[in-house]
């Protein structure tokens, strides 16, 4: 009550908040007094708690309670723990917490731990990371490639290298396409080259090819197969050699002669007058020992190179000492003129003033 007699009822529920959509009735006692009038799901002074299955607080360890109905509920149970109240305690592991391959341990009860493996990580390795940022990929130039949904990832390797890890080296000799026993050559990071045997040819080799076609016989040679990968030069006449590149008489040696080749691969030496052939060479003649009496009427031989020379007896004169001309030597003296006769014999026809023996 309020005013100078304590005349006039105050309102009591002016003091009082009800919540929750409670409503607030004054009760006509003494003293007066308010009360909230709740709604049916709550309760309190002033209405402030909720009257659900849940408010008594029937899940236990921790775990979730959600109201159904005014009178039901559900228990979220936590791991490791089940029943209507996840009352009853459990192995957490039991339930494989650990997803992806984790492995789960229980260092104490009620409590787990996941070991994930790579790339997974969070409490129940739920989580993936990007495997390239291990960088395994670890060939020069590689580049690595992320599959998010398999959790895994894929090396694209540099020219030249092989996967899994771009750190092998790619040998392009390896596949072994060179064919007919060929060499390859390695002539870049993914190329090579055949070098193909004689008879061969292509990219591979595998084409085989008439080996005398690139078999040079020299001037006037034929090239003849004898063999898948053989040839053999048919040389012409006087030359020999696996290419005919020799001939019998290259080497000039008849010298002074002319050699003229024969058909057995031998020749023969046309030699100069004063030369004869002697074991393949033109030598020297000595005349005057192969020739007696090459020098007539008493003349003396005198053996030259290719040659010889006579030296006359007195009257005789040519090459051979052969001509007899007793005026040749000048007997007549004074100017008198020689006049050969009849005999071998000379007179002598004396200019004026002058005279003596004339035969």
């Amino acid at each position: 009550y309020v005013g100078v007699n304590c005349e006039i009822l105050v309102n009591q529920c002016s003091m009082i908040v009800c919540q929750n959509n409670g409503t607030c009735i004054n009760i006509a006692t003494n003293p007066p007094q308010a009360q909230c009038q709740c709604l049916p799901t709550y309760t309190g002074l002033t209405c402030e708690y909720s009257f659900r299955a849940c408010t008594s607080q029937p899940c236990q360890n921790l775990a979730t309670c959600i109201d159904l109905s005014l009178t039901t509920y559900q228990c979220l149970c936590p791991n490791g723990f089940s029943g209507q109240n996840c009352e009853v305690n459990i192995h957490v592991c039991s339930s494989n917490p650990c997803k992806n391959g984790g492995f789960c341990t229980e260092p104490t009860p009620y409590y787990y731990i996941c070991q994930c493996v790579w790339p997974f990580y969070g409490q129940n390795c739920q989580l993936a990371c990007d495997p390239c940022l291990s960088f395994p990929c670890r060939g020069p130039y590689s580049q690595c490639i992320s599959n998010p949904i398999y959790f895994n990832y894929t090396c694209v390797c540099a020219a030249g290298f092989l996967n899994p890890y771009c750190t092998t080296i790619y040998d392009p000799c390896s596949l072994a396409l060179c064919r007919n026993s060929a060499t390859c050559i390695r002539t870049g990071p993914t190329t090579f080259a055949c070098i193909c045997p004689l008879g061969y040819n292509g990219t591979y080799c595998e084409i085989q090819t008439n080996p005398c076609t690139v078999y040079s016989c020299g001037i006037g040679g034929t090239a003849i197969t004898t063999g898948p990968i053989s040839c053999q030069c048919q040389c012409p006449y006087s030359y020999y050699g696996i290419s005919c590149q020799l001939n019998v008489c290259n080497a000039n040696p008849c010298q002074l002669g002319t050699c003229v080749p024969n058909s057995n691969l031998s020749y023969t030496c046309n030699c100069p007058v004063g030369f004869t052939s002697i074991m393949g060479v033109c030598g020297d003649i000595d005349e005057c020992q192969t020739i007696p009496g090459i020098c007539a009427n008493g003349g003396r031989c005198l053996n030259s190179y290719g040659s010889y020379l006579c030296f006359c007896q007195t009257g005789y004169y040519g090459f051979n000492c052969e001509t007899f001309d007793p005026c040749r030597s000048a007997p007549c003296l004074n100017g008198g003129t020689c006049v050969n006769i009849p005999n071998f014999r000379f007179r002598c026809d004396c200019p004026a003033l002058f005279t003596g023996k004339k035969s």
